[in-house]
């Protein structure tokens, strides 16, 4: 079973009996998004690719608070009828992301169209088909997973900041637009995160000790550090914060 950190359980007498929907869930701070809402009782949809991931997380929760599904975000209709099978939603968490490193000499359109599809388009898209049930639901908040990348940018890594540099302009345009309907829309942008995939690809001693380094707090973030600030901003106590951009990266950037 999920283990939950004590300082989360505040959020579960908010969160039990809520509906979510958390794009990307299967793996990375996606996965540990999806268990933590779901242990706190709330019904977590999610989607992703991998399915034996996607699988073993629902296994966790034999009581049925988590929902796995197959889907391809990069297609529209897929994404949508798998959306728009809930009638109602409370929060949603669109945290999928394609972070492949291209050098700029190997960018063709091809990567152009995948890396915006995935990063930028998806989200618009997940939000649009959301919207009628996120109107019903009760916790009318929507987190879009932003990265401190961009705002430090490292080579090979152009795709994937300037698309998602592109959230936070979205996030400021959708809280403009659903504010009279009392829709909050927040970015939420994680530092460098120890995932099982970075720790394989790229995360490793050099790039650990040079994050120690260059962040104010000098310790290694795992997918947990950053549950508390997502909950946040799905939560009530956040009620007045909508448009805004909340960085979690240890204070690397401090913007």
């Amino acid at each position: 079973m999920h283990k939950l950190l004590k300082e989360l359980e505040m959020f579960g007498p908010e969160m039990k009996g809520k509906v979510a929907v958390v794009t990307g869930g299967s793996t990375g701070i996606g996965s540990e998004t999806v268990k933590t809402l779901a242990a706190l009782g709330c019904e977590t949809h999610f989607c992703g690719r991998n399915v034996r991931a996607g699988k073993e997380i629902e296994a966790l929760f034999p009581a049925g608070n988590a929902h796995f599904a197959k889907v391809d975000v990069t297609k529209p209709k897929e994404l949508e009828r798998w959306i728009k099978k809930l009638p109602v939603i409370d929060y949603m968490v669109n945290n999928v992301a394609d972070d492949t490193r291209v050098a700029w000499e190997k960018i063709d359109v091809a990567a152009i169209e995948r890396a915006f599809a995935v990063n930028l388009r998806s989200h618009f898209l997940a939000i649009h088909a959301a919207l009628p049930a996120i109107r019903k639901g009760e916790g009318k908040s929507i987190v879009i997973m932003g990265t401190s990348n961009w705002m430090r940018p490292e080579a090979n890594c152009i795709l994937y900041n300037v698309t998602k540099s592109g959230i936070v302009g979205m996030t400021h345009a959708f809280a403009r637009e659903f504010g009279p309907e009392m829709i909050r829309v927040n970015t939420f942008t994680p530092g460098w995160v120890a995932t099982p995939k970075q720790l394989k690809l790229n995360m490793h001693a050099a790039e650990k000790k040079m994050l120690k380094r260059e962040q104010a707090l000098p310790y290694i973030l795992y997918p947990e550090h950053e549950m508390g600030p997502i909950l946040f901003l799905l939560s009530k106590a956040s009620r007045s914060v909508t448009g805004q951009n909340l960085l979690g990266e240890c204070g690397k950037v401090m913007t």
